[in-house]
């Protein structure tokens, strides 16, 4: 008797699922900014980023820690983090930041929507063999 769960590979397109992009981990990289897009952009990479971040100030200090928000249209534009090793949220205006280091462990380096899918497929195949094999035990095949 076949599994209850299709164990042939999806085919998204037909599905339409749009395919996953790869991920590419920021981990290590390092920008500086040279004006107001540039900022943005890489302050809004360091919110999506999901380890901790080292932001160079104009004071010439650095800043390391979690970027929990940000909002680029404030009155200042200005980006709120967890610092590390400080139990009490900072606020920094974009003004103030020259650049960002990704200096933190990036925990969703390596883990794609791929991986999750052959994850989740191999979950759904276990379990219809234990349901194939309790409905055996209890003589309905």
């Amino acid at each position: 008797m076949p599994n209850a769960v299709d164990t042939g590979a999806m085919n998204d397109a037909k599905n339409g699922i749009a395919p996953a992009h790869a991920y590419q981990s920021l981990e290590g990289t390092e920008l500086s900014f040279s004006n107001d897009q540039e900022r943005r952009k890489g302050l809004d990479d360091a919110f999506d980023y999901r380890g901790d971040v080292t932001l160079r100030l104009s004071s010439g200090a650095t800043v390391e820690g979690f970027v929990f928000n940000r909002n680029p249209d404030g009155k200042p534009p200005q980006v709120q983090l967890f610092v590390k090793d400080d139990p009490s949220p900072r606020v920094l205006p974009y003004a103030d930041i020259l650049g960002v280091l990704f200096s933190g462990r990036d925990p969703a380096d390596g883990k794609s929507y791929q991986a999750w899918k052959e994850k989740k497929h191999g979950e759904r195949v276990a379990e219809s063999k234990r349901v194939e094999e309790e409905m055996r035990k209890q003589g309905f095949i």
